[in-house]
């Protein structure tokens, strides 16, 4: 699991799509809070932390699958898919919690959900970047 004093956003991970990288850096820096050191044991903490993280998630993809669209993204499917099933862990996750209060956001959920974040920004949204930017290039040059 990534350490949250060394999880900052960095520059590589920028996939070239300014509001979607901003985004981007807001949901790493969430996932970072979440796995706080200083808050491990904080049951509560971590329960807002997850929530706070889940609705900006749901945001986020709701915004990036709304690009993918109007730019007729060939690879919306897939992406749209991959975006279910994060929702669906980060669901199971919180009745988890919800369940089991006491054991707070255990070491499987934080790999998972940092894993995840990660993996998919810059692989699945990287490909979406680049996407995006040759669309934007083409629009501009109309």
């Amino acid at each position: 699991m990534p350490d949250a004093t060394l999880l900052a956003w960095k520059d590589a991970w920028s996939i070239g799509v300014p509001e979607l990288d901003r985004e981007h850096a807001a949901l790493v820096q969430d996932f970072a809070r979440l796995i706080d050191p200083a808050r491990r044991g904080d049951h509560a903490f971590q329960r807002a932390a997850l929530d706070a993280l889940t609705e900006h998630v749901c945001r986020h993809f709701d915004h990036e699958e709304h690009l993918m669209r109007e730019c007729a993204y060939p690879e919306l499917r897939r992406h749209a898919e991959v975006h279910a099933m994060l929702l669906r862990q980060l669901t199971q996750f919180e009745a988890l919690l919800n369940a089991q209060p006491e054991d707070g956001a255990g070491p499987s959920i934080l790999d998972f959900v940092g894993r995840w974040l990660l993996d998919h920004i810059q692989e699945d949204d990287m490909r979406l970047g680049v996407y995006l930017r040759d669309r934007f290039r083409q629009r501009k040059a109309s």
